[in-house]
């Protein structure tokens, strides 16, 4: 009986195409992140904060009226569709697509860091 372990390592499986074409848009488009000027960075990152405070402020008001948390999560969520809607964004909201740039080489770290400031 041979050992598992023994044997010698199979070749690295070749991606499918899918999944190939899908990171490559992910990089693009992670790249196009990086390059941003800085003021649609700011616009949007003030743009998503509003998205969010409308979110809460939709909490508060079924709370209020309500008194029932569950509904009131369900109206907090108004503000993430906004969020998604507007194309703002927030420093947590698909922060991995500049990172797959950088990690790719298709982007720096300055780059990286300047858009999560």
């Amino acid at each position: 009986m041979t050992d598992a372990r023994e044997s010698p390592a199979a070749p690295p499986a070749e991606p499918e195409p899918e999944v190939e074409d899908a990171f490559d848009r992910l990089v693009d488009e992670g790249e196009d992140r990086l390059a941003r000027p800085w003021w649609p960075l700011v616009s949007t990152g003030i743009l998503g904060g509003i998205d969010i405070g409308t979110g809460v402020l939709a909490y508060l008001v079924v709370l209020a009226a309500t008194d029932d948390h569950l509904l009131a999560g369900l109206a907090f969520s108004v503000g993430f569709v906004a969020l998604l809607l507007a194309r703002s964004e927030l420093f947590t909201e698909n922060f991995l697509v500049p990172v797959i740039a950088v990690v790719a080489r298709r982007g720096s770290p300055r780059q990286l860091l300047r858009c999560g400031a």
